[in-house]
């Protein structure tokens, strides 16, 4: 059974529409979840072809419509932040007024400039973050990827140090500078990003799994350590 923001019961296809067209990347993850879910092919069709719809409708914002919608984001985020209640107001504020959004026309795409630090978070389930952060983002107090849906395009480091296992980890497309996931003592089901601009921090890996996963990502194999 899958149900909407509001609590309605609703099907994938709905479910799909309902969420922000900004973030393509947790309509993605929303995808996976229903694969994993329902174990439906039918569903997971519907869900893919409404991710495409998605991301050609995305392509016909204004950068002023793109700018409301990482506005929109920040905004989610902070009310999730104040009713998590794991920072307080204040700390919620310093957080959020540390960033700033800016269209960027040469890729005709929105960012959130700025840093996020979130290691006291323990539970990141309906957290929004914004779909692409030019600053590095920590959530070191995660220890499972449960209902984590990560930014597209981090041009930081991305820190997830707490995470023992890769269930349900869908990582960011691009990281620009580190990918710390040194808590990992398992390989399995871990996809590393398309681009890492930096190291690949693994220190929990046996060498065995390092070694499979040069074997498999040759063009991040000098990476991972």
């Amino acid at each position: 059974m899958i149900k909407s923001s509001t609590g309605e019961v609703c099907s994938p296809n709905d479910d799909i529409k309902a969420l922000d067209l900004h973030g393509t990347n947790a309509l993605r993850a929303r995808l996976l979840q229903i694969q994993a879910d329902s174990g439906s092919g039918e569903a997971a069709l519907l869900a893919e072809t409404d991710i495409a719809v998605a991301e050609e409708k995305a392509k016909l914002l204004t950068p002023e419509q793109k700018i409301a919608g990482a506005e929109a984001q920040i905004e989610a985020m902070h009310q999730w932040l104040i009713q998590d209640g794991t920072y307080s107001p204040d700390e919620v504020d310093e957080i959020t007024q540390g960033l700033s959004v800016e269209y960027d026309p040469d890729n005709d795409q929105v960012v959130v400039n700025g840093s996020l630090s979130l290691r006291g978070l323990t539970n990141a389930e309906g957290l929004t973050l914004p779909t692409s952060i030019y600053g590095s983002l920590s959530l070191n107090g995660l220890t499972n990827a449960e209902g984590l849906t990560l930014p597209t395009s981090i041009y930081g480091s991305l820190s997830l140090t707490g995470l023992t296992n890769a269930e349900g980890l869908t990582l960011p497309t691009t990281v620009g500078r580190d990918l710390f996931l040194n808590g990992l003592t398992s390989a399995e089901g871990l996809t590393l990003p398309t681009t890492v601009g930096g190291v690949i921090y693994l220190d929990g890996l046996t060498s065995a799994d390092k070694d499979l996963l040069r074997q498999l990502r040759p063009d991040l194999a000098a990476k991972i350590y």
